[in-house]
């Protein structure tokens, strides 16, 4: 379920019951077919989606169109298991606090032992534990938040299966925009003559950094922005998170950019900035799916490596009446400097 919503550019929804809201959706990887569907908007401008996924889906990809404009939604892609085994973890406090615990609710496709989480914050591993299921396929647990998870965590929870896969997703944990101290100014003058004393009060917490600025409120009128404020502090926090989805051009999706036949079994540990080393299947499966061209003929991509050279094979292997094709790229020869002839600049 989803939920479509049209509003003008200061935020005020569109009342409008007239005119339906298109819902485009499309599930095939290089597949022109897409589904419409068609809402009506209620009195706060929203309307509620209904998609139904195909069995075999690869993609997820949504738009809405309105009276002539069209709008982007989304994109989700498939998650990819050779065992058709999966796992989805869910927060289930909508706000987390810092000092206040947050529930995270786990459901698998099929019964497992023990879970595993690990909370990572600003490029540190803050929290981890084992979350013991008795052989179900569902269980919640918790953690306590603090400030080292400001102003985003991410929380990855997996188990392993006894063939060595590993099962796993990605939560993100934005929190609200609290810090754990403050700081309280307060003067015994509000306006004050040249040699005259005014007091200074400042309350906060123990042992904590104060600094002082006194500056002429002209400088302010001539030019502004260079105040520290609670969003530029937040700003300059979220610059620690060394997940690899912090600058996207395209958005802040929930999955990574993948083709649909290259599946990393660890993307959600590189996708929050992990380094893994483990003796579990962790490389990459190529060839899951093949997609079909303009000409109606079906295209498995493979790719492969040499170690032992720096030439790169790309073979694209088609069905009749194409042969395979192989295209080799190497890198250019490096050129040695032997002569170093005196130059003289003059004036």
């Amino acid at each position: 379920n989803a939920w479509v919503k049209v509003s003008f550019h200061d935020g005020t929804p569109v009342q409008d019951t007239s005119n339906p809201v298109t819902i485009v959706s499309s599930f095939f990887w290089r597949d022109g077919s897409e589904l419409n569907q068609t809402v009506t908007l209620d009195g706060n401008g929203m309307a509620k989606v209904d998609i139904i996924v195909p069995e075999g889906a690869d993609t997820l990809n949504v738009r809405a169109l309105y009276m002539g404009v069209e709008s982007y939604m989304g994109y989700v892609k498939r998650a990819k298991s050779e065992s058709k085994s999966y796992l989805r973890a869910k927060l289930v406090t909508e706000s987390p606090e810092i000092n206040s615990d947050v529930h995270v609710d786990v459901k698998t496709t099929e019964a497992v032992k023990e879970l595993f989480y690990q909370v990572l914050g600003r490029g540190d591993i803050i929290a981890s534990g084992v979350v013991q299921v008795a052989n179900t396929n569902s269980a919640t647990f918790k953690f306590l938040a603090t400030f080292a998870m400001v102003p985003k965590a991410q929380l990855v929870v997996f188990y392993i299966r006894p063939d060595g896969e590993l099962v796993s997703d990605r939560v993100d944990i934005p929190f609200s925009s609290d810090l754990a101290n403050f700081v309280k100014l307060d003067v015994s003058k509000s306006q004050a003559r040249p040699g005259e004393e005014v007091q200074i009060t400042v309350s906060t917490k123990p042992n904590s950094y104060v600094g002082l600025l006194g500056i002429d409120q002209s400088v302010l009128l001539l030019k502004k922005g260079n105040d520290l404020s609670k969003d530029e502090v937040f700003e300059e926090l979220q610059k620690y998170d060394s997940g690899s989805n912090r600058y996207r051009p395209w958005g802040r999706w929930k999955r990574d950019i993948r083709y649909p036949w290259e599946v990393d079994r660890y993307e959600h540990f590189e996708d929050a900035g992990m380094v893994i080393l483990t003796n579990a299947r962790g490389e990459k499966m190529h060839t899951t799916n093949c997609f079909m061209d303009s000409d109606g003929y079906q295209i498995c991509p493979v790719y492969s490596v040499s170690r032992k050279s720096s030439t790169l094979n790309l073979k694209s292997h088609v069905s009749t009446p194409f042969m395979p094709k192989t295209i080799n790229l190497k890198q250019d020869t490096v050129k040695v400097r032997k002569e170093f002839p005196e130059t003289w600049i003059f004036d």
